[in-house]
Formats: structure tokens, sequence, C-alpha cells
């Protein structure tokens, strides 16, 4: 459901700056030829969406190039479940930024009572009904140079309330847009809604597309004042720990 793409987004804005240095056109090609290669080769065509998604299951993965609408840096996001079951659900977050000379960064976090299915139609209050219960018990975090820290216990409970603040203003109701398409994925439709929020103090307002064939959060396009993040590829199965 919406929650899904509410907490890899929450995961994305934890992780990636809102506010980087530019870098030199070097470095973005870098990162933007990388994604080029990691990429659908061919568009991929979808059929119309359907209101549910895709069930959680290990080995899904997505990657998503993220733009700065002022060229200030290029991000290359890929996300993967390790392992899901009724009781546990491990997501990994990798991302490589030229604004960090493209050295990869990586995360890892453990939730229980994890939303298993991924309904594009939902409710904020359904949403907010379902995040309610949704507990982080790991959270860890790997560098360039392959040192892994472990989140604090008072962290982990920061992370719940986040996902809990930012999900109140979502909208209630999705729309079905018509013709949804990238230089990757080309669909007949899909769901277009707005994500509104207040993050680290800063108002944050996204326009989003999504469509259930994309696996973790259908997730196919999500645009904000100052990005674009589209979904270049994804699998079913292949999603290997880096932990």
């Amino acid at each position: 459901m919406r929650s899904l793409s509410l907490l890899v987004t929450i995961l994305c804005l934890s992780s990636c700056s809102l506010l980087t240095p530019k870098v030199d056109a070097k470095k973005l090609a870098e990162v933007e030829s990388l994604a080029k290669r990691e990429a659908f080769q061919r568009v991929k065509k979808l059929n119309a969406t359907k209101g549910e998604g895709l069930r959680l299951r290990g080995g899904q993965w997505v990657k998503r190039l993220v733009r700065y609408k002022d060229n200030s840096d290029m991000i290359l996001v890929t996300t993967q479940i390790i392992h899901a079951t009724h009781k546990e659900v491990i997501l990994e977050v990798s991302s490589v930024s030229a604004s960090q000379d493209g050295k990869a960064t990586h995360g890892q976090i453990a939730f229980e009572n994890f939303p298993r299915r991924v309904l594009l139609k939902a409710s904020s209050s359904e949403i907010e009904k379902v995040l309610k219960n949704v507990k982080v018990t790991r959270s860890l975090t790997k560098s360039s140079d392959g040192i892994v820290h472990e989140a604090p216990a008072a962290a982990l409970m920061m992370s719940g309330n986040l996902a809990q603040s930012y999900v109140k203003s979502v909208p209630q109701n999705s729309a079905l847009r018509q013709k949804c398409s990238s230089q990757w994925i080309q669909s007949t439709n899909c769901w277009d809604y707005e994500i509104s929020a207040s993050f680290m103090g800063m108002n944050h307002k996204s326009q989003v597309w999504s469509h259930s064939s994309i696996p973790i959060d259908g997730l196919l396009r999500m645009e904000d004042e100052n990005t674009i993040t589209e979904t270049i590829a994804y699998g079913l199965t292949g999603a290997k720990t880096l932990f």
C-alpha cells in the first residue's frame, strides 16, 4: 500500500541530503552511466494497473534514479527485500550518489508487522492503521569502507514516530491517470496521488505514480520541488544481502 511508498521515501529522505552541494558534470555523468547500464535495456510495457499490488517476497528488488532539478546531485537507489514472512520483513536500501564521489552506502532495516500486500488505492486512515502496528527492530548502516554500524534503540523509536507523523497529511483518494510513461517504463494507466508532509521542519510535497506490477512499493515515478525519482528496473527474484 502507499505506506510502503512512504516508508521507502522516509528511508531515502533520511539517507539522502535534501540540501546537497553542487557537483561537477563528470560525477553526474558517471552515476547516469551506471544507471543506464543497470536499467531496462528495452522499455518495459505494462498492462493496466490493479488496485492491489504484488505480495512482498524475499528476492524482490527495485532500482530508481533520483535526479535533482538543479543538477546538484544524481543518486542511484536500489531497494531489496532480503527476507519476508508474516513475522519479519528485512529491507535493504543502497545508494550511489554523485555528491559522494560515486561511493556506495547501504542500509538494512528489520520490521515487525510490516504490510505484506501493496494496496495502491488505500485511504490515509487505512495507511495510518497499518503503520500504527509497524515496529522497527533493527537498523544497520554500512559505509563504502565496509564498516557496519547499528542504530541505538532510541533511533529505532524515532524512525517509527517519524513514519507515524509523516503519513498524517496524506490525502484520502487516489485517481487513475492515463498513459503513465517514462524512459524505461510505459503503462496504459497508473495510480496518481499526492504526498504532503512535514519532514525535519520542512514541508515536503510529492506527486506519485504507482503501478501494481512494480514490486515492494509499486512506485513508478515521484516528483517534488527539487527532485524527480523514476523506477528504471525491477525484478521479482535475485536480491542479495550486502551485509
